[in-house]
């Protein structure tokens, strides 16, 4: 009986977590296919950052595009979260992104973004 037990208590949060995973994907691709608007582009060492929003989500989501100079680029989609109401990623995807490669002044600006409310 205990084995029936744990074998779907394990199976419940094994779908749960597939359920989120699959969720932040779909949230992904919306982002990717809406480009939505654009709300900042700043240029940090030849690397562009580009913050852009869904006019009618802008209080959900907001997405950074970070572009290196040679064209290998990451999109990170913050939503508000629910400990502290700041922004926290709910899912990235890259293109021919080394994150070996990214400047200390562009990773402190994507922490800047997420530590705003």
């Amino acid at each position: 009986m205990r084995t029936i037990i744990v074998a779907t208590a394990c199976c419940l949060i094994t779908s749960a977590a597939l359920a989120q995973e699959d969720a932040a994907r779909a949230l992904l691709d919306a982002h990717e296919m809406d480009t939505g608007l654009p709300l900042s582009t700043e240029t940090i060492e030849g690397w562009r950052i580009e913050e852009v929003c869904r006019p009618h989500l802008c209080h959900l989501h907001k997405r950074l595009t970070v572009t290196a100079p040679d064209g290998a680029a990451m999109v990170l989609v913050f939503a508000p979260s629910e400990v502290d109401g700041k922004p926290a990623v709910v899912g990235m995807r890259g293109r021919g992104w080394d994150d070996g490669k990214v400047p200390q002044a562009v990773r402190g600006r994507i922490a800047e973004f997420g530590n705003q409310r």
